[in-house]
């Protein structure tokens, strides 16, 4: 009683690969670096909303109610004026300290002195909680083995 399946393979017919209905649309539409309209319009429409008087009278309600959603707020600001950067440049070799007075470097002399007790501090407490640690996990091994000379 065993059923047989047979499989059919179907050729796509001649007229389907040359029809001028399904190549006629390559390579169109928005050409490349072109803004898209819905992003303009949704820039634009939340520029208008923040700008306008209700909106601006709303918000004040709302911040003194307490009731104004952030998020909804922040994402208004993204459209209307773009996400800040998220990246910080940090720049390495030497810094030009010479347009500093005594002052100003007395003052980032001091700073950096406590930066670096600080520092100096944590690691030692760091190693002193990674000694305990090993310590700890000694005496549990040493208590869970059993002495062999007992019987």
């Amino acid at each position: 009683m065993g059923m047989e399946q047979t499989l059919t393979v179907v050729e796509p017919q001649e007229h389907w690969k040359n029809n001028e209905r399904f190549t006629k649309n390559i390579g169109r539409g928005r050409p490349p670096g072109s803004p898209n309209r819905n992003t303009i319009m949704g820039r634009d429409f939340a520029r208008d909303l923040l700008a306008s008087e209700e909106y601006q009278e709303s918000l004040k309600r709302r911040i003194v109610n307490g009731t104004l959603s952030p998020l909804i707020e922040i994402l208004l600001y993204h459209y209307a004026y773009g996400k800040p950067k998220d990246t910080l440049e940090i720049q390495r070799g030497p810094v030009d300290l010479s347009h500093l007075s005594n002052d100003e470097l007395a003052s980032r002399a001091h700073t950096l002195a406590k930066l670096i007790v600080e520092r100096e501090q944590q690691q030692s407490e760091h190693l002193t909680n990674e000694r305990t640690i090993e310590a700890e996990a000694l005496r549990v091994e040493t208590v869970q083995t059993p002495n062999s000379d007992r019987r």
